[in-house]
C-alpha cells in the first residue's frame, strides 16, 4: 500500500493506493473504527448489499451482471483491430493471379499480408461515487455503460489501463480530499469481467466498502457529508492535477463517455 499526503493549494489530500483488493481487505481489517460504521448499517437497500456479501463479492467477483454486459458487448466484437489485412502478389497463396501465371511471373500467387500496428495505452480513473439520491439500478446502469466503451476502446486497438478511484469531500467542498485507489487491470491483461463489474458497478464497492475504509483512515476528519462525489467544476481540475497526471483519462459518474475518448486516437 502507498500512502501520499499533499497540501495543495489550501486543500489537504491523504490518498492511499492498494495493489489488489486482498490487500486492501487486509489494511483496512487490521485499524482502528475512527468514526461510522459501515459495516452495520441497516440500509442494505441504499448500499446495495450488506457489508459481508461486499466482501464477498470484492473477493471473488459478481456473477450477476456478467451475462447481460457479454450479451451487450458482442456487437462490439468486430468493432475495430490491431491488425490489418491486405493482399499481395506473392510465389506462394491462396488463389492464382492469372494474369501474372500467363506472363510467366513468380509472384503468380495471391496471398494474405497481415500487418501490425503499435497499440497506444490509454490510462483511465474510474470514480463513480454518486450523490445519496442516486440509486443503486442507476449506479448499476451507468457502470455497465463504463464496462462497454472501455471495452470498445480495446477492440478498437487500445491497450486500456483502469484504476478505481473513490474520493471523500465534505457537502461544501471544505479543504480536506482523502482518496483510495487501487489498480483493476493493467495495460498488458484481458478484460476479466467477474472481476472488475463489483468494483466499477455495484453501490456497494462505494457505500460499503469504500466508506469503511474512510471511517477507519488515519489522519481523516469527519467530513460534513462525507459521500459528495467529485464536483464537475473548477475546483475538480486542481484535484486532478494531483490525483493522476494530464494524460490519464478521469471518468466521473453521468459522464458523456463518447466525449470524454473524443480525441483518443
Amino acid at each position: 500500500m502507498k500512502r501520499t499526503i499533499k497540501d495543495v493549494n489550501g486543500r489537504h489530500f491523504i490518498i492511499e493506493e492498494f495493489r489488489n483488493s486482498a490487500e486492501l481487505i487486509k489494511v483496512c481489517n487490521e485499524r482502528m473504527q475512527n468514526f461510522g460504521d459501515a459495516r452495520r448499517r441497516s440500509d442494505d437497500d441504499w448500499c446495495g448489499a450488506s457489508f459481508d456479501e461486499a466482501m464477498n463479492m470484492l473477493q471473488f467477483g459478481w456473477d450477476k451482471p456478467v451475462k447481460q454486459i457479454k450479451s451487450n458487448i458482442q456487437k462490439l466484437e468486430k468493432q475495430g483491430t490491431m491488425k490489418k489485412v491486405s493482399f499481395r502478389n506473392d510465389v506462394i497463396g491462396f488463389a492464382p493471379n492469372v494474369p501474372n501465371a500467363i506472363l510467366g511471373l513468380p509472384e503468380s500467387m495471391i496471398n494474405t499480408h497481415v500487418s501490425y500496428k503499435k497499440a497506444k495505452v490509454i490510462n483511465v480513473l474510474i470514480e463513480l461515487g454518486a450523490t445519496a439520491g442516486t440509486s443503486s439500478n442507476a449506479i448499476i446502469d451507468y457502470g455497465t455503460k463504463v464496462i462497454e466503451k472501455l471495452y470498445s476502446l480495446e477492440k478498437a486497438g487500445f491497450r486500456v489501463r483502469i484504476e478505481f478511484l473513490k474520493t471523500f469531500n465534505g457537502k461544501n467542498y471544505e479543504a480536506d480530499t482523502y482518496a483510495i485507489k487501487y489498480l483493476l487491470k493493467n495495460e498488458n491483461q484481458p478484460f476479466d469481467l467477474k472481476r472488475m463489474v463489483f468494483p466499477l458497478v455495484h453501490t456497494a464497492m462505494f457505500r460499503r466498502v469504500c466508506f469503511d475504509w474512510y471511517e477507519r483512515l488515519p489522519g481523516a476528519r469527519r467530513l460534513d457529508g462525507y459521500g459528495t462525489p467529485l464536483a464537475k467544476n473548477e475546483d475538480m481540475k486542481n484535484i486532478k492535477n494531483v490525483l493522476c497526471d494530464k494524460n490519464t483519462y478521469l471518468i466521473l459518474y453521468g459522464d458523456d463517455l463518447d466525449q470524454t475518448f473524443k480525441n483518443a486516437k
